[in-house]
């Protein structure tokens, strides 16, 4: 990975956009600081990419866990839902993201009706930790959160919970970068010119990728040279203003290098909503009530 990001540099590359795995992720990020010019995370959301050690080099235009929860979260608060009943699969992951959730619920005055996990198992004891009626009993909330990263189980809860309540998360109303019905803000068109080249729908990583090669261009348009060094000085400034084609300019955080970005919720076809949602304020800037703000991050180039 070193000898990769070396490389390119030597060859006077404008960005790297990195879509790796965990372990070859952390080689680029411990090397970023030697590699210069600009690298582009498009794939990783978790929080510890964007906390601790953070290279200027490395910027980050995927949305982390918590810019997708926080924007759920301030619908549901918006919409009255205040009492949450999270279900969660059995995984590291699906760990890790609970927490995450429950400190969007914390961040916008939610309660945490209960947390309850999914179990996968034939053995008829169990079968509370399994059965969707069950699992949903006993229980008093205005509305079902699923992390089920893994798909295990998320699927089956519409629908299926004992009290006839709306489910957001992993299914139902869920929080993206992108979405393939999105019709304002000249998305349709963007959507449209994507489906002609690739024969698919857009989604959040694709746009992930494209933020991340608009924001190069944009920089070496405004300071009229392709150098390196120049270009990602721009880019990470405050002069930099992305059209992002979801209503708000888009810019990269200096305290973790995140992209701000408005979220999309939406089911499997249809936006609902559009985050940061109306009546939520900012010091500075609206987006930033989304994630991690600059005091809630440690983070050191």
């Amino acid at each position: 990975m070193a000898e990769a990001l070396d490389a390119a540099h030597a060859a006077g590359t404008l960005a790297v956009l990195l879509d790796l795995p965990a372990a070859q992720m952390t080689e680029a990020l411990d090397h970023a600081g030697a590699a210069g010019g600009l690298l582009f995370n498009i794939r990783h959301r978790a929080a510890r990419w964007r906390t601790g050690v953070c290279p200027p080099s490395v910027l980050h235009t995927i949305p982390s866990h918590g810019m997708l929860n926080d924007a759920l979260a301030q619908y549901l608060r918006r919409r009255g839902w205040d009492r949450v009943l999270l279900l969660r699969g059995s995984s590291p992951e699906d760990a890790y993201e609970a927490e995450v959730v429950c400190r969007s619920l914390a961040k916008f005055g939610l309660t945490l009706a209960e947390e309850r996990a999914f179990v996968l198992s034939n053995d008829p004891r169990r079968r509370d930790l399994n059965n969707m009626a069950l699992l949903t009993g006993k229980s008093r909330y205005d509305v079902v959160w699923i992390v089920d990263d893994d798909g295990e189980f998320g699927r089956y809860v519409p629908y299926a919970t004992y009290a006839a309540r709306p489910v957001v998360g992993s299914e139902g109303l869920t929080p993206r970068a992108w979405h393939w019905t999105f019709e304002r803000y000249g998305a349709p068109q963007l959507n449209q010119r994507f489906r002609r080249l690739a024969g698919r729908d857009m989604t959040s990583e694709d746009w992930a990728t494209w933020v991340a090669v608009r924001a190069v261009i944009e920089g070496v348009q405004r300071v009229a040279v392709a150098d390196p060094s120049a270009v990602a000085e721009f880019v990470r400034s405050d002069g930099l203003s992305l059209d992002l084609y979801t209503g708000a300019p888009g810019s990269f955080r200096v305290w973790d290098g995140q992209l701000r970005q408005p979220m999309l919720l939406a089911t499997h076809n249809a936006v609902i909503a559009r985050a940061p949602i109306d009546g939520f304020q900012h010091e500075s800037n609206t987006l930033d009530t989304l994630g991690m703000d600059r005091s809630e991050i440690d983070c050191r180039p």
